[in-house]
């Protein structure tokens, strides 16, 4: 017997799973091995590899299998989606093998689903669906947007009209109804993957679709939110596709240094782009020497097939290990690249989650340092010809994180304090290339690869030599080292290492674990004579462990550059962005089979954003500015999307009632306790009457001042370290 194998689906709600199942379910299908008579096998092989009448590929389309024809010794292996199609594809093979008999037809049809009457099709056709089975029909769901019918023509034209005649009635007998809230309480009901939304539909048996998404359906992109400075600079928060944004004049791609776009976003453009494009890219890393573009830089070429001035190239650093210095030179990427755009004379350009993604940079992380760079360019260029800066992905939550970074307000020194060096941009140069040679020539390893490398050669280069005497021949000396640390897997002298490279996996841009095997005697060669690491020789080879490919590895040198100190950029003050336009983002259909269907979906919404709705009052210890603190504090609230309504002035007291979002509330109350500490901590630095009296500046004893209470703010007492008594004051 075959073992069993179990598979797991496990998804964020009902619809996903069973969508994700029925597609596995399509994938497993059914396998056999059939023998037929040798004067079957002879009819069949002549039927669809002879003559072709049908062929062979058309007769696997026909029923959506993969059937392979062996001839020695005879043997047809169908590999189908359900046992079912395997019985009717042997049984339609015997059919070709006798002249007399006519094949049935075979047929696929498709449905398009509506999204908003999806749940109410699924009950009304479940037990017709399950039936054809019987009859015939494979079923396939696409997405849960398209039925698919493949099977006998007649079957799948009957079942077709079935199902078209319950979609017809479901749409007319559907009750819709349109809802608007605030974008904080639509926030609340597409958290979690629309947690809440989609229990409300499983308890009212009604469909809840949040507007912006299926309007995105039809318009690919959509703006979720519009900030601007007080000199009118534009950021701007969209949802959709790069490629296809409109209304700017270039796009930045987050690029690799030898510009090829393996993945994500940088796979895209360049697709959409055409083969100008890739052709420029070429030509650029020619013209660097056939060397890389460095990490923090940025170039323009052409947008071939897109419809913009240029597509910008931001060079972005690989996130490793959490490293901090990597953050300067994502943040050198950005301001390059809005550089190059203002050189070009842009007005607008549109940029993605450089760095996030393929280049492994935490999404909070990436978000922070691309919109402090958007404001750190806005800063240093007020007058700038640019005055708009789309930020895009597909994927709403990165939208959110750029929006939150947007509203956080980095005026404020001490959110900066863990980055001083974010303005320190410059990387180090290459000193060397590798490259690996494949089919088409050589490749050209990317930079964080190459330094991987490097530093693997580095290690084998200065292993230690076996202590042997110093009358034995150096020849001897390296025979003894080749045997001692020969490689098993290519029973050659070789040092091994174990790394992580992207080079020859660039469809899917995710690092693969290789060993690099580097030839002990290059090592002899390099001792021997330290002048041959001028010249270009192949190291070793690199062994792909999953697949057990090898290709060789080559060294190439290059020129020294002179070496220049780090270019500090300037580093004007920050704007605070203020949010000028949220848009759509609060509006939701409710469909359901009745109107009191409708209206129990409408009370449970509403219900469920009451029950998580607070109402707080806050007061803090503030007695001076109060304008000032009222609009610091105001700043917080707009953040964390609340209500702060400020109550009558009293002495030393500020009070107010924060009203919102439970999560929202909480936060802002931190801020503000948070803000008011800072405040009053400033005051106390800055009162004459608790600096050391002019008495005790002489004495040798160290004092220091230590507050041992917020509620006693005027009361503290210097410590003598030595002694550990108190001198209160």
């Amino acid at each position: 017997t075959q073992p069993e194998n179990t598979l797991t689906v496990v998804g964020f709600n009902e619809d996903a799973t069973s969508n994700v199942f029925q597609q596995c379910e399509n994938l497993i299908g059914e396998f056999l091995v059939w023998t037929p008579s040798d004067g079957e096998s002879d009819m069949i092989f002549q039927r669809l590899i002879v003559t072709k009448s049908p062929s062979l590929k058309e007769f696997e389309s026909e029923w959506d299998a993969n059937i392979q024809l062996k001839r020695d010794p005879n043997s047809i292996i169908i590999s189908a989606r359900s046992k079912m199609l395997v019985a009717e594809i042997q049984t339609a093979m015997l059919t070709l093998a006798s002249e007399q008999q006519v094949r049935p037809k075979r047929r696929s049809k498709f449905i398009r689903i509506p999204k908003n009457i999806r749940r109410f099709i699924d009950e009304e056709t479940k037990s017709l669906i399950d039936g054809p089975r019987a009859q015939e029909v494979f079923i396939e769901s696409r997405g849960g947007e398209v039925l698919i019918f493949r099977g006998p023509l007649d079957h799948v034209i009957k079942l077709k009209e079935k199902i078209d005649n319950i979609i017809k009635r479901v749409q007319e007998q559907v009750v819709e109804r349109r809802l608007r809230f605030a974008l904080v309480e639509s926030d609340f009901l597409r958290a979690n993957n629309y947690k809440v939304a989609l229990r409300m539909e499983e308890e009212t048996n009604t469909v809840i679709r949040y507007i912006n998404v299926d309007s995105n359906d039809e318009k690919t992109n959509f703006v979720k939110i519009i900030f601007q400075n007080s000199r009118g600079q534009t950021i701007i928060v969209e949802i959709g596709d790069i490629s296809k944004v409109e209304h700017v004049d270039a796009i930045v791609n987050g690029a690799n240094g030898s510009l090829e776009h393996a993945g994500g976003v940088a796979k895209a453009i360049a697709k959409a782009a055409g083969p100008a494009l890739d052709q420029e890219c070429k030509e650029l890393i020619s013209n660097n020497g056939d060397l890389p573009i460095p990490v923090g830089r940025a170039v323009k070429t052409t947008a071939g097939n897109l419809p913009f001035k240029c597509v910008i190239h931001a060079i972005s650093p690989h996130y490793s290990d959490g490293y901090q210095n990597k953050h300067p030179l994502l943040f050198a990427s950005v301001l390059s690249a809005l550089e190059v755009a203002e050189s070009e004379s842009c007005s607008s350009v549109a940029l993605p989650a450089i760095g996030s993604k393929i280049k492994g940079f935490p999404l909070v992380v990436c978000a922070n340092v691309v919109v402090r760079a958007i404001k750190q360019f806005f800063a240093n260029y007020p007058r700038s010809k640019l005055r708009n800066i789309v930020l895009i992905d597909v994927d709403e939550a990165v939208s959110t994180a750029f929006e939150y970074e947007i509203r956080v307000d980095h005026r404020t020194p001490h959110l900066n304090n863990d980055d001083d060096d974010m303005m320190n941009c410059q990387a180090a140069p290459s000193t060397v290339k590798w490259c690996w040679q494949d089919k088409s020539g050589e490749r050209m390893y990317n930079e964080d690869d190459t330094r991987q490398i490097e530093n693997a050669f580095l290690r084998f280069r200065n292993s230690e030599i076996p202590n042997v005497p110093n009358n034995v021949p150096h020849s001897t000396i390296w025979n003894i080292f080749r045997k001692k640390d020969a490689c098993d897997t290519c029973h050659a002298e070789c040092f091994i290492e174990n790394v992580k490279l992207r080079c020859d996996n660039l469809m899917s841009a995710t690092l693969v674990d290789y060993e690099l095997h580097f030839n002990r005697d290059k090592k002899k060669i390099v001792i021997e004579d330290p002048a041959a690491l001028k010249n270009s020789f192949v190291v070793g080879y690199q062994l792909r462990k999953d697949t057990g490919k090898k290709c060789d590895i080559i060294r190439h040198p290059v020129q020294q550059q002179e070496r220049t100190a780090p270019v500090v950029m300037s580093q004007n003050p920050l704007d605070l962005f203020y949010c000028v336009s949220e848009i759509g983002g609060g509006e939701w259909n409710l469909f359901g089979l009745c109107h009191q269907s409708v209206q129990e979906a409408e009370d449970k919404i509403r219900l469920a954003i009451e029950e998580v709705k607070v109402s707080e009052t806050v007061s803090v210890k503030l007695d001076t500015n109060l304008d000032q603190h009222k609009s610091k504090i105001a700043e917080i609230g707009y953040q964390q999307r609340i209500q702060i309504e400020f109550e009558p002035e009293s002495t030393e007291q500020l009070s107010m009632i924060l009203k919102g979002l439970r999560g929202g509330v909480a936060e802002a109350k931190f801020k503000i306790f948070d803000y008011t500490q800072n405040i009053l901590r400033m005051q106390i630095g800055n009162d004459e009457d608790l600096r050391l009296p002019s008495e005790w500046i002489d004495q040798q004893e160290e004092c220091r001042l230590v507050e041992i209470g917020m509620e006693r703010s005027k009361f503290h007492a210097y410590r003598n370290p030595n002694e550990g008594n108190d001198t209160q004051y």
